[in-house]
């Protein structure tokens, strides 16, 4: 353990990362310190993390990790991806890559943290920490109230977890409306039925594939058109309530971004809080996002196309 350096955790977010991140620092007997942004690689950072012979703890920033390094800091990175080879040398560097809980794993966590498991569509893929979060804060809600425990106070945390995750990119739709509530002309009705029906069986084989360990399920999309005051975000709360799903609208204002890089980093914010929350998305006014690219010949020409 003196020897150890540097190490990469690698995986999905979900999977526990900052949970391997926080046994690895325990091994070592030492804290650990979340550094990043601008402010990491300064003096003040590095004397901070030699003062309390601390870990420094990196998300997805190699270089910030490879400057920590060379001050003889000890560094975990926990990242989605593995371009982390370049930080150091074969020698130095250790990866621990993060597979994927099973449901049966992640319904272990709930019933250690809560005792129960929440209501299906709502917390079912959280991770680790993300449970003990969730489990807390229903906890702390019912000794408030000096009552026990129930399924409402974990499915309360869990869309409280899930609004943290996102944060200004998307804001759930309160209100649910059911499938009668939708007045529509037959050819639409039948085109929505056949996507509620699509969208259920759809879940019910990623379910399925996610217990047999086939992998991860791409989702799925479903394009509204049509004039404003024609029902579309109705539409999405319909969605919502026949699937039993929340509904976040997606903020655009939040997601695009002028700066390089920074709108695909929304993005990728964006689908993991998604995928975390099991919920459904829905982009309102969505030409401004998944406009047709466009070929740029000017100064301006990173802001043309920016997904």
């Amino acid at each position: 353990a003196g020897s150890l350096r540097i190490v990469a955790v690698v995986g999905a977010p979900g999977t526990g990362r900052d949970t391997v991140a926080h046994a690895i620092a325990g091994v070592l007997g030492r804290p650990l310190i979340e550094v990043g942004g601008p402010d990491a690689s300064d003096a003040a950072t590095t004397c901070r993390l030699r003062w309390h012979q601390a870990v420094a703890l990196v998300r997805d920033e190699p270089a910030t990790a490879a400057t920590l390094l060379a001050r003889d800091l000890a560094v975990v990175i926990v990242t989605t991806r593995a371009p982390v080879h370049a930080i150091a040398s074969d020698g130095e560097l250790h990866v621990v890559e993060v597979a994927p809980a099973s449901p049966a794993w992640r319904a272990s966590w709930w019933q250690h943290h809560a005792g129960q498991l929440p209501p299906v569509g709502l917390g079912r893929r959280f991770g680790p920490a993300r449970v003990r979060t969730a489990a807390r804060l229903a906890r702390t809600r019912c000794e408030v109230d000096d009552r026990a425990l129930s399924p409402d106070d974990l499915a309360w945390a869990c869309r409280a977890v899930a609004a943290a995750d996102f944060g200004r990119l998307a804001q759930r739709l309160d209100g649910a409306a059911s499938r009668a509530d939708l007045i529509v002309p037959v050819a639409t009705a039948r085109d929505l039925d056949r996507a509620l029906t699509a969208a259920r069986s759809a879940w019910r084989v990623a379910e399925r594939w996610s217990e047999d360990g086939r992998g991860a399920w791409s989702g799925l999309a479903f394009l509204l058109t049509g004039p404003p005051g024609t029902g579309k975000t109705l539409t999405a709360r319909v969605f919502g309530h026949e699937l039993t799903r929340d509904v976040f609208r997606v903020d655009l204002s939040q997601m695009i971004d002028k700066y390089v890089g920074e709108t695909e980093k929304h993005l990728d914010q964006l689908f993991a809080a998604a995928a975390d929350a099991e919920c459904i998305l829905f982009f309102d006014e969505a030409d401004a996002l998944f406009g047709a690219r466009t070929q740029g010949d000017d100064a301006h020409a990173r802001y043309h196309n920016p997904t």
